[in-house]
């Protein structure tokens, strides 16, 4: 702002005095300048004193600096502008995965009023151990369970399908033991929670074990007893046999244990972990060569105390 002031007053000397350009308080473009001012350019009548050949000259300089400072003032108010509604005003019931998340949340925070307050008055509890049950009715079993979770859910592969939302989760009772909970499904109408169904989980710890337990059988060069590891419908992505990147079926899986069984000399699972039913882990394999490979972020989904699906990663030499 300065740098233009002293711009234009040097015009106003050349004009013979016949316009005055000074800085005052900048308002209402005070937010905008950096200087807190603005400019005023008074022009000059003959009564005050003005040369009257300059007087014309004068007028178009003030119709320049006019035309600048209204451009100045359309460019600040688009970079200043603020958007004027209400983000109080209502925009609708959220969305079913907003409903599922803060659902989770509040049970992870312990406010069982916020948990109740995101099913609908009739909601019920479907797919239970004790049966199904309404909303109604689960205040008791919601506090009990609360009490004995001394970590939070934990999500995974949570998917949105209409008004239907399913995902996996992981908690830990106080006892640390871990439960897996595969399979979660809510239905959400109006931002509210019409019906959940709680499957049954099972210890996280077994579904690690599966995964520990195929890493030691690998080892005992024994097919059959790896193979055992597999459900009839198992699947492998990722790595394999199957040159077009389609998935491996078990006949796949198979011929792919016995081409690398014979080349291997050690197989060690790291940073295992689990939520649902899907376990994953980082390995070192070793081959007969001395040669370690390491790769991470290996997926493998147990369901039943099967491999149903195992999810390659690359791997490198480690070194």
């Amino acid at each position: 702002m300065s740098d233009l002031l002293d711009q234009l007053n040097r015009y106003s000397h050349q004009l013979d005095d016949a316009i005055e350009i000074r800085a005052v308080d900048a308002s209402p473009w005070s937010s905008a300048d950096e200087n807190g001012e603005i400019i005023v350019v008074d022009l000059k009548t003959d009564e005050q004193g003005a040369h009257p050949g300059r007087r014309y000259l004068a007028l178009a300089v003030v119709v320049i600096v006019a035309i600048a400072m209204t451009g100045a003032a359309i460019v600040l108010n688009d970079r200043f502008r603020t958007d004027t509604s209400d983000p109080a005003t209502p925009t609708g019931p959220p969305g079913a995965e907003q409903v599922i998340r803060s659902y989770i949340d509040a049970y992870n925070a312990g406010d069982l009023d916020a948990v109740l307050g995101w099913h609908a008055d009739d909601a019920r509890i479907v797919n239970h151990p004790e049966g199904p049950f309404s909303i109604e009715s689960a205040e008791d079993r919601l506090t009990a369970l609360a009490a004995d979770i001394a970590e939070g859910y934990v999500i995974a592969r949570l998917e949105v399908n209409g008004d239907e939302v399913t995902w996996d989760h992981r908690w830990t009772g106080e006892s640390d033991q871990r439960w897996c909970v595969a399979g979660m499904t809510a239905h959400v109408q109006d931002g509210s929670i019409t019906d959940l169904s709680l499957p049954n989980g099972e210890s996280c710890r077994e579904l690690e074990s599966t995964v520990e337990a195929y890493a030691i059988a690998f080892l005992t060069g024994d097919v059959e007893q790896v193979m055992a590891f597999f459900s009839e419908d198992a699947s492998m992505t990722g790595f394999g046999t199957a040159v077009d990147g389609a998935p491996l079926d078990r006949d796949g899986v198979r011929a792919t244990v016995e081409r690398d069984m014979p080349n291997t000399s050690d197989l060690e699972f790291t940073k295992i972990d689990v939520i649902g039913a899907t376990v994953t882990f980082d390995h070192v394999w070793t081959n007969s060569l001395n040669q370690d490979f390491c790769g991470t972020g290996y997926e493998v989904r147990v369901v039943d105390g099967l491999i149903e699906q195992w999810d390659w990663a690359p791997s490198d030499d480690c070194r």
